[in-house]
């Protein structure tokens, strides 16, 4: 549907209707981005879009740089072919700009942990171990993330820590002048740290280390950890050897690493915790699985951990990031990997999970639901491991390392609780949630979390949970998954709104791509007024009262939202758009890659600031370097690909062989530099992006990287993706001639200032809530009618942040912990005694219920709508 301006879009062949629900743009016509050079039909390109449906038009543009960035960037980006076929070899990038430590590598990733660099602690004090699916809302797996060293990893500690120093050939400073920086030192100081202290010299770290280790010494490898919850947990993460991938020793690097004593008393005899909390590149670190490595980033980056005081907001990811205790300016480009298939397995990312479930009691395994059936028994033992495994802590520091300073954290319900007929691994997954934020809070990366599976499924496809129908506001128990998804929102809204993770988690995605054309804009639109409301009565309104609240825009257009929920001079508070733009999900190109490198540039790079501009802050949450559909269950299990004719529809019309482009060892220097230039594109044209995803999990039917388009941590290594994303930075206006659109600001409201709150009237009345019909087919009067949960149940219990008895807390620390279960007081929606309910997730064409389980209840009613306290004007940036 073409967006509802004067421009004039064309349209695309209508898709193929039976391509499954995985296949994006099937049923729909997709619009034309304006001003995009025409191809030859019927290649004409749509809008850059999710794998799963419909293109948003016109909306976005390559964005201005941010204001803390050099001018000189533009003139410096890469612009020649071949931009970085490894990181070593790129001659593009002059040594003199890198750590000596990198001269000579092969890999990017050659910084990783290295065999020289982990000492593995002999009794870890939680050995990680496979659990029992735990009983429904009892029992429930608490999280805990715990430290151990002992008398033979502390002797191991000091003796890296000697060998990474006498080493280094180099000063106690770094002499790194990166191209990027205008002026100033080495250790170039942004905007935000003025005033900040230079690195300690190597003696005191030498020193710091000693008092660690004694002191860890004595401790006789009893953990060192930060319980969470009210029951101990027996797992926790370990570190992934198999990704690393060049372990070369690194030299040069001015290590720097102080401790410090965190202020308060300790009570009942525990004593504080005196050791080393914080390091810079060459320090050594503990990770929480009791190895004790060389922590390295090659950007000034910084990591933060204090076992007596767990809200330590010290680190940063790198220099030009501020550190969590400072606040984000989101006028600045995000730089983002999704942690996709994690804690929501996809089969296209973590593929040797589901071969070995092809088939089983449910068929073959083609989401999270039919895995979890066909896994019986062992899905506690498999998914713990799964959780345990796919990413550790090493993952984090190497995104630290790579210049990422956000991850978008997609979740399913199930982490919080299932219902008696849904197979998921119930709560278990909570506590490596948490244990991911503690993770993201030690390396100063910040968390957009993200609700990726809800009740009944948004929209059909295997991300959210259970591939097939919508039931989430359509079909007869629409309402009732209505009910169960606002709950869940309001549990985590509680739970990042607590005073450790505010500044961990500056933004909630509420709802990952639900599908407003089946659903109907006007419902999902009521459905987010009603979120606001919600969660802004939790946590407040105004600059620094909460998360940004992330909402998706339906794949019908962000132009459709451009006045939702805004005035003039006062609107929703704190609400960003997002978006998920791909190039690979219509019909094939078959243009060559060199000829499709720019085409981000093309599709997207000139809408980018028109959004901003017209909604606020927005976020592309998704994204990769897929130019076309190839790879392994990319389209879904038992499909396949659109480029060589063998998914569904396509079987007349193949565009050309998949083998190149599904095994990256076969790609060229030219095929490589062309997905450097693409990247590049994409980064740029994107303005704050979330790639798509960090990682994808090996294959047990192929011997090599599968689906590497989609696989940053692999393109790192192959030098498509660069460490320094600024590098991206005025790709498509020096690349491909196109100028971006001026960024006027954001209003006020927008970032939580005046007016923060107050929804148009106008706005209420378009989008009414409680909701008065329902796709597919019931009208006012029907709603009544429909099945509905009662709130009389024992409340989802988020497990709070408690130390155990090894640390004390500063008493500093401990007046600001929670005394009290979040969200106890609030009954839970359950179902109504006795009573039997359609299957939520296959009741989208059921007929209207004689008599359904809690019908005319008035379950779901509209929040109180309290007017905000005008919020004061932010202060200038």
């Amino acid at each position: 549907m073409a967006p509802q301006d004067d421009t004039q879009y064309i349209g695309l062949p209508t898709r193929n209707p039976d391509g499954g629900p995985d296949s994006p743009n099937f049923g729909m016509d997709t619009p034309q981005m304006p001003d995009t050079p025409m191809l030859n039909e019927p290649y004409t390109p749509p809008l850059g879009r999710d794998p799963h449906l419909q293109p948003s038009p016109s909306f976005l543009n390559p964005a201005n740089r941010d204001s803390s960035y050099a001018d000189s960037l533009n003139s410096e980006a890469p612009s020649a072919p071949g931009g970085r076929a490894s990181w070593g070899s790129n001659a593009l990038l002059n040594p003199g700009n890198r750590h000596d430590s990198f001269a000579g590598s092969s890999s990017p990733l050659a910084r990783q942990v290295s065999d020289d660099d982990v000492t593995s602690s002999p009794d870890p004090a939680y050995a990680p171990q496979a659990s029992p699916r735990s009983p429904r809302r009892s029992n429930r797996t608490s999280a805990t993330a715990g430290l151990a060293l002992g008398t033979g990893a502390a002797a191991a500690a000091v003796a890296a820590a000697e060998r990474n120093m006498n080493s280094s050939t180099e000063g106690d400073e770094l002499d790194e002048k990166p191209r990027w920086a205008e002026s100033g030192t080495a250790s170039e100081k942004p905007r935000w740290a003025a005033g900040a202290d230079g690195k300690p010299k190597r003696r005191w770290l030498l020193w710091s280390i000693l008092l660690g280790a004694l002191l860890a010494a004595i401790a006789l490898g009893v953990g060192l950890g930060v319980h969470f919850g009210t029951k101990k947990s027996d797992s926790t993460s370990s570190t992934d050897s198999s990704s690393a991938s060049d372990n070369s020793d690194s030299k040069g690097s001015s290590p720097s690493s102080s401790g410090s004593k965190p202020t308060g008393t300790s009570s009942g005899g525990v004593p504080l915790f005196t050791g080393v909390t914080t390091g810079t590149d060459g320090s050594q670190i503990l990770f929480t699985n009791g190895s004790t490595v060389t922590y390295r980033n090659r950007h000034g980056g910084k990591w933060a951990y204090d076992p007596s005081n767990p809200m330590i907001n010290d680190a940063q990811p790198n220099s030009w990031t501020p550190p969590l205790s400072q606040p984000w300016n989101y006028e600045d480009r995000m730089f983002g990997v999704n942690l996709g298939g994690w804690f929501v397995t996809e089969p296209f990312i973590v593929p040797a999970l589901y071969e070995q479930y092809t088939n089983g009691t449910a068929g073959p395994s083609v989401d999270e639901f039919t895995l979890s059936q066909n896994m019986g028994d062992r899905v506690g033992e498999i998914m713990e491991e799964h959780y345990q495994t796919f990413i550790t802590e090493e993952d984090f520091m190497l995104m630290a390392d790579a210049g990422l300073n956000w991850i978008r954290l997609p979740i399913g319900f199930w982490a919080l609780e299932t219902f008696a007929n849904e197979p998921f691994l119930e709560g278990v997954s909570w506590k490596y949630i948490v244990q991911a934020l503690q993770w993201a809070r030690k390396y100063g990366l910040r968390v957009k979390l993200d609700l990726h599976g809800s009740p009944g499924s948004a929209n059909g496809w295997n991300h959210s949970g259970r591939i097939g129908q919508i039931n989430f506001l359509r079909g007869a128990m629409g309402l009732a998954n209505g009910q169960r998804t606002l709950d869940y929102i309001r549990r985590l809204a509680e739970f990042i709104n607590q005073p450790e993770w505010r500044d961990v988690v500056p933004v909630f995605g509420i709802l990952n791509e639900p599908r407003a054309e089946p659903i109907g804009q006007t419902n999902l639109g009521a459905f987010y007024i009603e979120a606001h409301d919600m969660i802004r009565n939790i946590t407040g309104y105004g600059e620094g009262n909460g998360a940004y609240i992330s909402i998706f825009e339906g794949f019908i257009g962000v132009d459709k939202w451009y006045s939702f929920g805004q005035g003039a001079d006062s609107g929703f508070d704190r609400v960003n758009m997002d978006i998920h733009q791909y190039t690979c999900f219509q019909d094939q190109d078959p243009r060559s890659i060199e000829a499709l490198a720019s085409r981000p540039c093309e599709w997207w790079a000139r809408g980018t600031n028109t959004t901003r501009n017209a909604v606020g802050v927005t976020l592309m949450g998704e994204a990769s370097v897929a130019w076309n559909d190839c790879g392994h269950w990319l389209n879904e299990v038992g499909k396949g690909s659109r480029y060589d004719g063998t998914y569904p529809g396509y079987e007349d019309r193949p565009t050309g062989s998949c083998e190149v482009w599904n095994n990256d060892n076969l790609w060229n220097a030219s095929v490589i530099a062309a997905y450097t230039d693409m990247m590049s594109a994409t980064q740029d044209s994107l303005f704050s992006w979330f790639f798509w995803t960090w990682k994808i999990g090996a294959s047990t039917i192929y011997d090599h990287p599968v689906n590497t388009p989609w696989h940053y941590k692999r393109l790192l290594e192959l030098g498509i993706a660069s460490h320094d994303p600024r590098e991206a930075i005025g790709h498509c206006q020096n690349n491909a001639g196109i100028t971006p659109v001026q960024f006027n600001g954001y209003k006020s409201y927008q970032t939580g200032g005046a007016g923060a709150g107050t929804v148009p009237p106008a706005d209420r009345t378009a989008y009414p809530w409680p909701l008065t019909s329902l796709a597919p087919s019931f009208g006012a009067g029907d709603l009544v009618n429909l099945p509905q949960y009662t709130r009389t149940g024992t409340p989802v219990v988020l497990a709070n942040p408690t130390p155990n008895t090894q640390f004390a807390l500063a008493s500093s620390v401990s007046a600001a912990m929670p005394t009290e279960t979040i969200g106890a007081a609030q009954a839970a929606f359950v179902q109504v005694a006795g009573c039997s309910y359609p299957n939520e997730y296959s009741a989208e064409s059921m007929a209207m219920p004689t008599s359904a389980c809690g019908a005319g209840q008035t379950g779901i009613i509209q929040n109180a709508i309290v007017q905000p306290t005008p919020a004061p004007t932010p202060a200038a940036r």
